[in-house]
């Protein structure tokens, strides 16, 4: 194929956008230097609260292979979704609004790979800008000799240095793409066109066969969230800010799509009652008959663990096992994380009908904030504590359909 043929195949950039003004400029400049012309740039706005619009639409006045689509901040995943329906390219390049290509003849070489091997996926090395400073990631080349069917490939290559991990950094033949409808994962579609979702992480050898189980109803999930599930990246503070503001279930402003502490069972249990009181000083171990606090005791503080007895009842029909979890809020301290803090949990087992009392030991440190300096004291003696099977916060309790149980208490 010659230079003339190959430059006839048309890339089609697909870019998510949301709050990129300090980076669009020379994303967009890189992508337009690319010595390989035949483009289209497709460039999806999540709804930005800064002036990456505005920058964008004068880019797209300028040049005609550029065009932005607002979206109505769907995240990333649907973005590049939209970009795929959208692009007329023969090939495909995933880009994020704060890459840059220092190498004006990346797309050729794509091209020229591609067309060569006829190859569906060309990866490229990639290195990190950070702090004004480049800092190389694996290069590629170790597998780049192996057969694609080999392990080598597969252990070696793909999953050791994480290519698997990012949408950029790559060529994709489009038509490959749509073949096999390979499409960006997108919960919010799940969320409103199905009545669950399985989670299965890392299952092993026998990771079927358990979620068969599951399926059919062998046996009742119990499984809880050990991370929050955004609605949007975008939400998250930059990826070189490292304050807390925003991140993790403690600190989250906005609704999570599934919140941390969040599972469905084939049950029904509900924390009927809770009552609280105070363990002698002797018990320090933060732990109880039936549960563990979950958190070390080791603190500053002389207080003894405070102990909840909670009431709890499976209303469903089918026998299942659950997780009870106490939730603890500061009141009175400037010093407290913004949302309620997990402080105990244990599991149980409750046939359909079945009542049962368990009972959680609740550690000193739960009660105690963290100052300026790093300093973990105590602050504050008035406490919200929340018992149930979820979370607190309004997004668990309009997915279970049920409030924990709210004490007020005091030090």
């Amino acid at each position: 194929m010659t230079a003339l043929e190959k430059q006839q195949k048309k890339i089609s950039v697909i870019i998510p956008v949301y709050n990129a003004e300090k980076y669009i400029r020379e994303t967009l400049d890189s992508i337009i230097k690319q010595s390989y012309k035949n483009l289209e740039i497709i460039l999806i706005d999540n709804g930005s609260k800064d002036r990456s619009p505005d920058i964008i639409q004068k880019y797209e006045a300028k040049y005609p292979e550029i065009h932005m689509i607002e979206e109505s901040g769907k995240g990333p995943g649907a973005s590049r979704n939209r970009g795929l329906k959208l692009a007329k390219g023969d090939y495909i390049v995933f880009a994020d609004a704060d890459d840059y290509l220092p190498d004006k003849e990346i797309f050729c070489k794509y091209i020229n790979l591609a067309e060569q091997t006829d190859a569906d996926i060309v990866v490229s090395n990639y290195a990190r800008l950070w702090k004004d400073k480049i800092l190389p990631a694996t290069k590629h080349q170790s597998f780049a000799l192996c057969s694609p069917s080999s392990e080598e490939f597969r252990f070696q290559g793909f999953f050791s240095v994480g290519t698997l991990s990012y949408a950029w950094g790559k060529l994709y033949r489009r038509e490959f793409l749509r073949n096999h409808q390979i499409y960006f994962a997108d919960l919010s579609y799940a969320e409103e066109h199905f009545d669950a979702v399985m989670v299965l992480w890392y299952p092993g050898a026998e990771g079927g066969k358990a979620a068969a189980r599951v399926l059919f109803g062998d046996v009742s999930p119990s499984g809880k969230l050990p991370v929050t599930f955004y609605n949007t990246l975008e939400e998250l503070p930059d990826f070189t800010d490292y304050a807390m503001k925003g991140r993790t279930y403690r600190y989250m402003e906005n609704k999570a799509q599934f919140p941390f502490g969040y599972g469905l069972t084939y049950g029904k249990v509900v924390v009927t009652d809770a009552v609280v009181s105070e363990n002698s000083a002797a018990d320090t171990n933060g732990t109880s008959v039936s549960g563990k606090a979950g958190f070390e005791s080791g603190t500053n503080t002389t207080a003894a663990p405070v102990t909840i007895q909670a009431t709890v009842t499976n209303q469903g029909a089918i026998d299942t096992r659950d997780v009870v979890q106490v939730y603890i809020k500061n009141a009175d301290s400037s010093l407290a994380v913004p949302n309620p803090e997990l402080a105990a949990f244990t599991p149980v087992f409750l046939k359909a009908g079945e009542t049962k009392t368990v009972t959680l030991s609740i550690a000193p440190k739960a009660f105690t904030v963290v100052d300026e300096t790093g300093a973990r004291t105590e602050d504050g003696s008035h406490f919200h504590i929340y018992v149930g099977c979820t979370q607190p916060d309004k997004r668990s309790v309009e997915l279970a359909g049920v409030k924990p149980v709210e004490i007020e208490y005091s030090k």
